[in-house]
């Protein structure tokens, strides 16, 4: 199928010579009025919201662990910095990846879902008494277990990237 470069009607467009072929997406009636409520508050297309989404998280996008240490993901982000998960040539259960400024602290797992660094990050729920996945954890901050991460990542060798 031949593709053909899209040609500007109305505003202009965010994405110069995009390629139009054919997409087909599947959302939720919840989604479709976030697109829409996201679209008239950027003032852009639906097709240029898409891009966009997809130009910031296309290559950190994963489906395993859409939930996991969301908390100090966002707040991680709110510093400028990024907290990803890498399964990619990584041991089991991949590699979270914690980056701000110019250090770069990676955590392998002990197991799947056991990442002891991020884990104590988080406040264990009521009646487990000892860790054994993220699961075992509410999604309340234990300032201790930040202090350590943020300690680790401060003892790190700069990366050279900022």
């Amino acid at each position: 199928m031949a593709t053909k470069k899209t040609k500007r009607r109305g505003p202009a467009s965010l994405f110069h010579d995009k390629i139009r072929k054919p997409v087909s997406l599947t959302l939720t009636p919840a989604h479709h009025r976030r697109v829409l409520s996201n679209r008239q508050r950027l003032g852009i297309s639906r097709a240029d919201l898409i891009g966009l989404l997809i130009e910031k998280y296309a290559d950190t996008v994963t489906k395993t662990y859409p939930d996991a240490y969301k908390r100090l993901r966002d707040s991680v982000e709110a510093l400028g910095g990024t907290l990803e998960h890498r399964k990619r040539n990584a041991p089991r259960g991949g590699t979270w990846i914690l980056t701000l400024g110019r250090k770069c602290l990676p955590m392998q797992s002990e197991q799947s879902e056991r990442y002891p660094t991020l884990d104590a990050c988080y406040r264990l729920k009521d009646g487990i008494v000892v860790s054994h996945t993220w699961n075992d954890h509410t999604d309340e901050i234990n300032p201790s277990g930040l202090v350590e991460l943020f300690r680790l990542l401060a003892s790190t060798e700069d990366s050279g990237t900022q």
